[in-house]
């Protein structure tokens, strides 16, 4: 092969890389870290009985500030489920129902402490896990 060949091949060969590399842009860890940093909160609000038990539902109101779709894939934890995945569209907020299997038993759980929620979410084609620690207290 002559040189010119040579050089052609590599030029078109780093612009496929270039067109690749723009349109999938890849997130890192620290970048998905900012990223999740005040673009999705969570607040889950529990109404408490008088017996010693809470209601059916924990409703989570999730904020997205992200110009991007939030999608809640599932919420589990020992006493809680959730029954369908929601979508929260961008710069939104969406109440999210976690429907609850043992209110007795779930009430004693939170009250303790010891009590955690699984969630499974997703933007951007990045799934993500995050569990969190719920109390009463």
């Amino acid at each position: 092969m002559d040189f010119a060949k040579i050089v052609g091949i590599l030029v078109f060969i780093s612009f496929v890389a270039l067109v690749f590399i723009v349109s999938k842009p890849m997130l890192g860890v620290n970048q998905l870290i900012s990223l999740m940093k005040g673009g999705i909160t969570m607040e889950p609000h529990i109404l408490i009985y008088s017996n010693h038990s809470i209601s059916h539902t924990i409703n989570l109101t999730v904020s997205n500030s992200f110009d991007f779709y939030v999608t809640i894939y599932n919420v589990s934890g020992k006493y809680f489920k959730l029954a369908n995945q929601v979508s929260i569209m961008p710069r939104s907020t969406s109440t999210v129902a976690v429907d609850v299997t043992n209110q007795g038993a779930a009430y004693e759980c939170l009250n303790v402490g010891n009590c955690t929620m699984r969630i499974m979410m997703g933007f951007l084609g990045v799934n993500l896990t995050e569990t969190i620690n719920m109390t009463l207290k």
